[in-house]
């Protein structure tokens, strides 16, 4: 059985600095990392994930920020705060650009 609702993790990056990672998506311009949680995996598991993969960072996951409901997209949308730990900036299939003034 399908589950009812998609799951999605957002991060909110912050560097050292308290500068904010953000990637340019092709579909909704400027944004925050995250993406669908798959069903094996943590929300934190997958967050990491999502977050290496759009923009080449690893993070640790710092805080639990909120969580909202696209009823219309049937997904249940979680934030979280998240330190940049390493990584190199890299685009993506996901990302056009990465905006990371003062990462690494």
């Amino acid at each position: 059985m399908m589950p009812k609702h998609l799951l999605s993790a957002g991060a909110v990056v912050l560097d050292e600095h308290g500068k904010i990672l953000l990637i340019k998506g092709s579909q909704r311009g400027w944004e925050f990392s995250g993406g669908i949680i798959e069903l094996v995996e943590t929300i934190e598991d997958g967050i990491i994930r999502e977050v290496k993969e759009e923009s080449g960072i690893d993070i640790e996951v710092v805080r639990f920020c909120g969580i909202y409901q696209n009823v219309n997209e049937h997904v249940c949308a979680t934030c979280w705060l998240a330190k940049a730990v390493g990584g190199t900036p890299q685009t993506s299939s996901e990302s056009l650009e990465i905006w990371e003034p003062a990462f690494f």
